[in-house]
């Protein structure tokens, strides 16, 4: 187990470059009691965003899974592998949700790009 310091020392401030949405799908009752999707906006963060490697994709990958990146954001309570990343014109659909050392710091969002 990695201590807290070593946690920190690996994503410096500076890394968080990238402004990222956070959006969930939802639903909303539109005219005439129609049912739409509806796409709310979670909140805007920024992000350290890196492309995970052949190895890291082979350790992370469960049956049905592919994880193409890796997104760290600041650690905020309730977001879940149900909502998406928007970032730069790119959609990331969230798989898995890490919270390193437990130390609500972090939070590693295991994700797949939507083509």
């Amino acid at each position: 187990m990695e201590n807290l310091e070593a946690v920190l020392k690996r994503t410096p401030r500076a890394a968080f470059r990238h402004p990222a949405t956070i959006v969930a799908d939802g639903e909303a009752i539109g005219a005439g009691g129609v049912i739409d999707k509806a796409v709310t906006s979670v909140c805007t963060t920024r992000a350290a965003i890196w492309p995970t490697s052949a190895r890291e994709a082979r350790e992370n990958m469960r049956e049905g899974v592919t994880v193409t990146h890796n997104i760290r954001i600041d650690y905020r309570p309730g977001i879940n592998e149900t909502m998406r990343v928007l970032f730069d014109g790119r959609s990331f659909e969230i798989k898995g949700i890490v919270n390193p050392e437990e130390a609500n710091l972090y939070l590693d969002l295991l994700c797949e790009e939507l083509k």
